[in-house]
């Protein structure tokens, strides 16, 4: 589902405009990236958890020049499905 496909639907299915349901839309998603930027796990029942997760610092290789170099730790999102979420894929994948 594409952004304006998910604006579409909200707007659809709540009686709102396009450009309302567009700012509802950016809203929920700022609100999401500063609560993840201040630390804190967002949780959507039924969806599942964003967090944010320190990935170790590792070695890399350059496959052109067989360089080795060292990238730095960095934060970043990541996402734990709910049970209820994965009942509902493995329910699609037995489908087809």
């Amino acid at each position: 589902m594409t952004n304006k496909e998910l604006i579409s639907l909200l707007a659809k299915e709540n009686n709102l405009t396009q450009a309302q349901s567009s700012e509802l839309l950016s809203q929920v998603v700022s609100s999401i990236v500063d609560a993840l930027d201040s630390g804190t796990a967002v949780n959507f029942t039924n969806l599942g958890t964003f967090d944010v997760r320190l990935r170790a610092e590792r070695i890399t290789v350059n496959p052109r020049t067989g360089k080795r170099q060292l990238v730095p730790p960095k934060l970043s999102v990541g996402f734990k499905a709910s049970k209820n979420c994965l009942k509902l894929s493995e329910n699609e994948s037995t489908e087809d």
